[in-house]
């Protein structure tokens, strides 16, 4: 069984410093610090599972010991965002306000964020809040930095991705385990240009695993699981896949459905892999998506249900899969989960035969041939789309070309009848 050494370090460290905040509490009730600590611990689940009422309830005790204004910053995000405690943005801001003055680095930012989801852009309450986040970010907070890089990432101050990477770097150094996964993908997408940017990307997807980051676990997962800037390791990926998961990541559910249906370092359990599939097509992943729409439309399935493989075709196709747009074109051509409707099958066909897939060119010549969905029968057209398909290497579409090949462009429909009946 694989272990990864250092993240067993790593809890078991947080699992002492649980205990030792503990200790400290059941000496001194009113150890701030000590609450404050704890609270943090519970609250993002670091090591441990989460407890958002213990979380509450020690902050809050931290908070009215001596009105510490670390604590004041945490209970205010908590009224604000109705965070394991009933709304109340009113109050939420006048801790967080109390915190700014006092200092506090995360609550300049919090107040700046608030101000930003108000704001028009381009008015001077965007500038007043870009300022606080800007504050945050020099003062070294490492959500403000995070934040604040992530402002020419997507374009908020320009498109300018070396001083997003400066940024999330620094928030990176900083304990910033969001901007530890956006450094690997950087790295990985070819973002930043540098020499052995697939093993960077492994080195600081594997810094955000360490901090329990949903994100970084399941990309380190995935580099172990496609040998890419580390020597492929199927068991070092299941486990971080697993890690993923049990942290609510959709992705890594998907990921290791595969394992369970395929027993591969692990028990095969083929009701536990369809389960983690639907989890990861509810969970938004596309692929997943696809994936149970074809087990669903599968007539040798014990799970064929074509209502629902259409209903999970069309949450893929939305996101331009265009297998899953080419399967919708499948169904209304055959009536499965839909009524039978040539016209409207053509048009999926046909916007996936643009988008380059193969199958679908592959279909609108077919159309052509058959004169389906309103077609002309258009053997030059039909054979222009085959021979994309065909230049792609799918089979069907060679053969059909081959039965076009000398054929005349109109006369006898009954041949055509018979080649397609």
């Amino acid at each position: 069984m694989y272990r990864d050494l250092v993240y067993d370090d790593i809890l078991r460290k947080v699992n002492e410093e649980v205990t030792r905040y503990e200790q400290r509490l059941a000496q001194e009730p009113n150890d701030a610090e000590a609450a404050y600590k704890l609270a943090l611990i519970f609250k993002d689940g670091l090591g441990v599972h989460k407890d958002p009422e213990r979380a509450y309830n020690l902050v809050l005790q931290s908070y009215d010991t001596d009105q510490n204004p670390l604590a004041a910053n945490v209970l205010g995000t908590m009224y604000y965002n109705g965070m394991y405690v009933e709304q109340n943005k009113e109050q939420g801001l006048q801790l967080l306000q109390y915190a700014h003055q006092m200092g506090n680095a995360a609550a300049t930012f919090n107040i700046g964020i608030h101000i930003l989801v108000n704001a028009e852009k381009g008015s001077e309450q965007e500038e007043e809040g870009i300022a606080l986040v800007k504050k945050a970010a020099e003062s070294g907070n490492h959500f403000a930095q995070f934040a604040y890089a992530g402002f020419f990432d997507n374009g908020r101050l320009g498109e300018d991705y070396a001083r997003a990477f400066e940024w999330y770097q620094q928030a990176a150094n900083n304990g910033s385990s969001g901007a530890a996964t956006n450094l690997g993908f950087m790295y990985r997408n070819g973002v930043v240009n540098s020499e052995h940017a697939d093993e960077k990307a492994f080195a600081y997807f594997r810094q955000s695993a360490y901090m329990h980051n949903s994100h970084g676990m399941y990309n380190l997962g995935s580099m172990y699981d496609n040998g890419i800037g580390v020597e492929e390791d199927q068991a070092a990926a299941f486990f971080w896949f697993t890690k993923a998961a049990s942290k609510g990541s959709a992705n890594a559910m998907f990921a290791l459905h595969r394992y369970y249906n395929d027993g591969i370092y692990t028990d095969y359990d083929p009701e536990l892999a369809m389960e983690l599939l639907e989890q990861g097509a509810a969970g938004g992943v596309t692929a997943a998506q696809r994936e149970l729409g074809n087990i669903l439309s599968d007539e040798e399935s014990e799970y064929l249900d074509y209502e629902k493989a259409f209903y999970w075709f069309e949450q893929a196709a939305e996101e331009n899969d265009v297998i899953a747009i080419n399967n919708l074109g499948w169904m209304y051509e055959n009536g499965f989960g839909v009524e039978q409707d040539y016209a409207t099958a053509l048009n999926y066909f046909y916007r996936a035969g643009e988008e380059g897939y193969a199958v679908a060119q592959c279909n609108v010549g077919r159309y052509y041939i058959e004169q389906r969905g309103g077609m002309p029968r258009d053997i030059e057209h039909a054979k222009h789309w085959l021979q994309l398909s065909a230049d792609q290497g799918y089979e069907r579409a060679v053969q059909l070309l081959e039965e076009l090949r000398n054929k005349p462009s109109s006369g006898d429909g009954g041949f055509w009848k018979k080649l397609f009946s």
